[in-house]
C-alpha cells in the first residue's frame, strides 16, 4: 500500500499474485480507477509513485515496481502499460523507496547491496551503489529530508547511510532472542531527527539514534512477525502490524533539553538533542488475519 504523496492522494496497491490496483476516495468512499494484472514471471515486491521532474516535484500518472526478477519498472496509468524499464544491478529487487524531492530511487538487492537511481532523468541513470554487507536488504527508506537512508537486512542489522558521500553512518544490530538465525528486519523508517525505526521477524518494533546505532527503545509488542510500519505526516505516531493481526501505535513523549553544566553554560556552548523517547500507546486487534501492509 502506497499513498500518492500529493493531492489527489490516491492509493496504489499490490496484491499477492501481482495485481497492480489504483484507488480514488471520493467522500468517504473508496473506487479502483486503475487495474493492471499480473506479468507472468515478474514476481513484484514493492510500489512507489514515480517523480517525473525533480525541479518540479511533479507525480505523473506513473508507478514505479521491483520484483525479484531484478528488473524495475515504470508503469503508464493512463496506457496500462509499461513505459520503460531498467536493471536493479544487484539481483533480485526486494524494495526500493523514493525521495519526492530529489527523484532519487534506492532499490534494496539480493546481494545485500543498493543500487541509486535518478528516476528525473530520461534514460534512467544508476548514479551510485552502496556497497554489499552480505544479507539480502529487506527493507529501505528515505529521510523526510532525503539526506539519508536506511536499510534492514536478512542479517539482523539495521544500516543508515549518508547519500552525498555513500558512507555508512551508524549500524546497529538486532538481538537473536537465543535463536540460531538473526532476525529478518522486514520494515524500516526512518525519522526527520534521525531516529531508525525497525521491525523483525521476532516480534519486536526497535528504536535507533542513526547517528551513532545507539538503541533508543525496544518492544516486545507482537507475538510473531511484524511485518509493516506506517508514520504520521507530523511523526507524531507510527503504527506497526503483523502476523499477528495486532495493530499498535508508538508515539512520543515531550522533547526534553539535556541539562547543561555551569562552566559550559557560561561559555555558551550548546549539546546535540537527543532522541525523543518513544512509548506504546495502545494496541488493536481490527482483523482475523495476517496484516501485510499499512500506509
Amino acid at each position: 500500500l502506497v499513498f500518492e504523496p500529493v493531492a489527489p492522494f490516491r492509493l496504489a496497491v499490490l496484491r499477492s499474485n501481482g495485481d497492480m490496483e489504483v484507488w480514488n476516495s471520493h467522500d468517504s468512499s473508496w473506487t479502483r480507477s486503475v487495474f493492471v494484472p499480473a506479468v507472468v514471471d515478474a514476481p513484484l515486491r514493492r510500489l512507489c509513485w514515480s517523480v517525473r521532474s525533480a525541479s518540479s516535484n511533479v507525480h505523473g500518472d506513473k508507478i514505479l515496481s521491483c520484483g525479484l526478477h531484478g528488473v524495475i519498472t515504470e508503469w503508464d496509468l493512463r496506457t496500462i502499460s509499461p513505459s520503460r524499464s531498467w536493471d536493479s544491478y544487484g539481483g533480485a529487487a526486494w524494495c526500493m523507496a523514493l525521495d519526492s524531492r530529489s527523484g532519487r530511487l534506492a532499490v534494496g538487492c539480493e546481494d545485500g547491496g543498493v543500487s541509486l537511481f535518478e528516476t528525473a532523468d530520461d534514460p534512467t541513470l544508476c548514479t551510485h551503489r552502496l556497497p554489499p554487507q552480505g544479507a539480502r536488504v529487506l527493507s529501505i527508506g528515505f529521510n523526510p529530508q532525503g539526506t539519508h537512508v536506511v536499510t534492514g537486512g536478512a542479517d539482523g542489522c539495521v544500516r543508515v547511510w549518508h547519500v552525498s558521500s555513500l558512507r555508512l553512518a551508524s549500524h546497529a544490530r538486532l538481538e537473536s532472542e537465543m535463536r540460531r538465525k538473526p532476525p529478518l528486519v522486514w520494515a524500516v523508517l526512518l525519522l526527520s531527527d534521525l531516529v531508525a525505526v525497525s521491525a523483525d521477524s521476532s516480534g519486536h518494533v526497535t528504536f535507533h539514534d542513526g547517528r551513532h546505532g545507539t538503541l533508543v527503545r525496544r518492544f516486545a509488542s507482537h507475538q510473531a512477525d511484524v511485518l509493516s510500519l506506517a508514520i504520521s505526516a507530523d511523526e507524531s505516531q507510527i503504527f506497526a502490524s503483523g502476523v499477528d493481526h495486532k495493530v499498535s501505535l508508538f508515539t512520543p513523549l515531550p522533547a526534553e533539553a539535556p541539562p547543561l553544566p555551569a562552566a559550559m553554560a557560561m561559555l555558551a556552548v550548546t549539546l546535540a538533542a537527543p532522541p525523543r523517547a518513544w512509548v506504546l500507546s495502545y494496541s488493536r486487534r481490527p482483523h482475523t488475519h495476517d496484516i501485510r501492509a499499512l500506509a
